[in-house]
């Protein structure tokens, strides 16, 4: 799925945290984190891990939205 990593960036940062300490929060390894972040598509289930993490739905997090 594409995703607005820039959004997903602001979001996280907002809240207070690194990239590693997000990746752990959502249950991702920092380097897979790393690498949805620079390809801007992730898995359904990877984008529900992060869309919970950050407490928004994933549809918000989705390229374009």
């Amino acid at each position: 799925m594409k995703i607005n990593a820039t959004k997903i960036r602001a979001l996280y940062t907002q809240k207070g945290f690194t990239q590693e300490q997000f990746a752990k929060k959502a249950g991702l390894s920092t380097q897979g984190f790393n690498a949805i972040l620079g390809r801007e598509s992730c898995s359904m289930g990877s984008l529900l891990k992060i869309a919970n993490a950050l407490e928004v739905l994933f549809e918000e997090l989705m390229y374009g939205k």
